[in-house]
């Protein structure tokens, strides 16, 4: 865990807690976010997470509530702190089943009663980049040479790699089995096999990363998340497609993974989604594998395995 002035304001048998919860975050980013929640939480109801009663989350939602109808917080922003102190709290309650000698024996989840209900979420097709599109941008950043770029692409839309997942990998964490195949190791997880076509790729990123460094740099530092997200935006304008995200690459991912067959249930848990809706509404949107046989750029894959 980092020490920061955030979790001071707890004791040691929280912040110990905490620590254990963050280990399966990968990105710092997030990870320092969640702690800034925590925080905030504190700082509002004056209560420790694992010793408030129902009283102190409903006032802390009342907070989240008044934020957004005053517009200083977005609805979005005020549901994320939601869901992370939920998470916090669901989290704890599975330690406790395992005899956790950190967690209180009287804890419970008291923060189901206070929520801000959450808007039913709409996933278009235009939100999500189409087949030829896909073609485009693959085409426009081989033909760049900009294999950095299109290895991030490629990790979120074949592999469904988060954009703090892809920005954490270093050189280290690429692995052979000497049969041919590549792995990835991602924190706290199972090493994920990729495909061929994404190895090679990041082959070529290796090759100009230096020993211990992370893949996908700026000036030789980590690449920030906000960093890799315009470098991804800027290509896609440039190759003459719509503004996506990393995130638009891998829900195309998750529709081309369904249409090819893959169980929702399966992906759900491979991409540690704990809200099985997203993945519904995805599948909504099936690209069928069939469709892409008139592209030169796509490969036709099984669903991705991880």
């Amino acid at each position: 865990m980092i020490e920061n002035d955030y979790l001071s304001v707890y004791p040691e048998e929280t912040r110990s807690l905490i620590a254990e919860y963050l280990e399966g975050i990968a990105s710092e980013h997030d990870r320092m976010a969640r702690e800034r929640i925590f925080w905030d939480f504190h700082r509002i109801t004056g209560k420790d997470l694992l010793h408030a009663e129902t009283s102190a989350f409903e006032a802390y939602v009342g907070e989240l509530r008044n934020r957004v109808a005053a517009g200083r917080m977005k609805l979005n922003t005020a549901l994320k702190f939601q869901r992370v102190i939920a998470a916090f709290a669901a989290f704890v309650m599975k330690e406790k089943k395992k005899g956790n000698p950190n967690v209180p024996s009287g804890f419970e989840d008291r923060t189901l009663t206070a929520r801000i209900e959450e808007p039913p979420e709409e996933i278009h097709f235009k939100d999500i980049p189409s087949l030829k599109e896909m073609d485009d941008i693959i085409g426009y950043l081989r033909s760049r040479k900009d294999f950095q770029t299109l290895a991030a692409i490629l990790l979120a839309y074949k592999c469904l790699f988060k954009t703090g997942e892809i920005t954490e990998l270093k050189k280290s964490d690429i692995l052979s089995d000497g049969e041919g195949y590549t792995y990835i190791t991602i924190k706290s997880e199972q090493p994920v096999r990729i495909s061929e076509d994404v190895a090679s790729i990041l082959d070529t990123c290796l090759a100009e990363t230096p020993d211990g460094g992370y893949i996908f740099s700026r000036n030789g530092s980590k690449i920030t998340q906000a960093a890799l997200q315009k470098r991804i935006r800027c290509a896609c304008i440039n190759a003459g497609i719509g503004s996506y995200s990393l995130n638009s690459f891998r829900n195309a991912g998750v529709s081309a993974a369904i249409g090819a067959g893959a169980d929702s249930v399966r992906l759900c848990d491979d991409m540690r989604y704990r809200n099985r809706a997203h993945i519904k509404r995805l599948s909504s949107l099936p690209i069928h594998y069939t469709d892409m046989r008139g592209y030169v750029n796509i490969e036709i894959k099984d669903p991705p395995n991880r």
